[in-house]
């Protein structure tokens, strides 16, 4: 992306970059704006990773001392309460649709695709 701003296109399909390099306020503009735009992911990454790092001292000590360091994104109580409320919808409402298929229920389905299907 950078480069390609500096390079010509001749009529027999190379590419050059022109000597000497005219810089033009517009691609000057769009240069910065993309190393602003990557020296600020830049910082993000790092600022993770070094986050990370720390996390991973704290579990490492805490290990090291014979107690446990919970996980810090999740709680393993919140967890649990969000699949039991999933659990409680999905697995009645499956059950209930397998018993109406097994009792013929597959026949207004198969009504159904063939009025679509025009079968």
């Amino acid at each position: 992306m950078v480069y390609a701003a500096m390079e010509v296109n001749h009529a027999d399909g190379t590419r050059q970059i022109q000597q000497p390099f005219q810089l033009e306020e517009e691609v000057y503009q769009r240069w910065r704006s993309m190393a602003q735009d990557m020296t600020t992911l830049g910082g993000q990454r790092l600022a993770f990773v070094l986050n990370e790092i720390v996390e991973h001292k704290k579990h490492k000590a805490a290990h090291r001392e014979g107690r446990g360091r919970g996980h810090r994104r999740r709680s393993w109580s919140r967890s649990l309460a969000i699949n039991a409320g999933i659990a409680a919808v999905l697995v009645p409402s499956m059950l209930m649709l397998l018993r109406w298929h097994a009792a013929g229920g597959s026949q207004v389905i198969d009504r159904l695709f063939r009025v679509h299907l025009k079968m």
